[in-house]
């Protein structure tokens, strides 16, 4: 048996394979079984898994890329409620603002405390001094004009010191964060004829 042939049933390849080693003795057991040997090992190798050091270095670019990653991440959400408290307060403002607005044209008293309303979209909203009261509702009041709600806009109503009375607050908690009473928007509705209500944003804990 000539070695192409013997290569071909010890190693399952083609004789055309083994024809091409002409470098190899033909004459010589020993280097033709250490170069079979030695071929079936680099097969072998080529069929095999991630070493370890393979492994525990693409475990380590992970941590590196998650170390980097989750703080931005985390970043870019503080940034988003940040940007929602501060789009709220421009709400709330405009609100106040149109309403005021639509009450002066219309002959309301602006002297006047309570008792006196505007109607927006179909619903008379209570006024102090004809800005919007700090009701703690949202069918009513500064809620109501800048058309915030609970459940839709993703906030918590802060209404323990809501009311109809002039100085009332109500405020408008940007949910997630990791102090709602710190990064929320605060309405209060002013105190005597010719004032604003006090209208701010924190943000401290978004």
């Amino acid at each position: 048996m000539n070695t192409s042939r013997l290569f071909a049933r010890v190693g399952r390849l083609p004789e055309s394979f083994f024809e091409q080693q002409t470098n190899l003795p033909n004459n010589l057991t020993n280097n033709l079984l250490n170069f079979l040997t030695e071929y079936k090992m680099t097969i072998k190798r080529k069929h095999a898994g991630f070493t370890l050091v393979e492994l525990v270095v693409v475990i380590a670019i992970i941590g590196i890329l998650a170390a980097v990653a989750l703080p931005r991440f985390t970043n870019l959400q503080t940034q988003a409620r940040v940007a929602k408290a501060n789009g709220l307060l421009g709400s709330v403002r405009a609100a106040a603002a149109t309403t005021k607005a639509a009450a002066m044209v219309a002959a309301v008293s602006c002297s006047t405390a309570t008792g006196t309303t505007i109607p927006i979209e179909g619903t008379n909203v209570a006024l102090n001094y004809c800005f919007p009261q700090a009701l703690g509702v949202t069918t009513d009041g500064i809620l109501f004009a800048a058309n915030i709600n609970a459940a839709n806009d993703g906030v918590t109503l802060g209404t323990g010191s809501a009311g109809a009375a002039g100085g009332s607050v109500v405020t408008i908690q940007v949910n997630g964060a990791s102090s709602l009473a710190n990064c929320a928007v605060s309405y209060t509705s002013p105190t005597g004829a010719n004032l604003a209500p006090v209208i701010s944003a924190t943000t401290t804990g978004c």
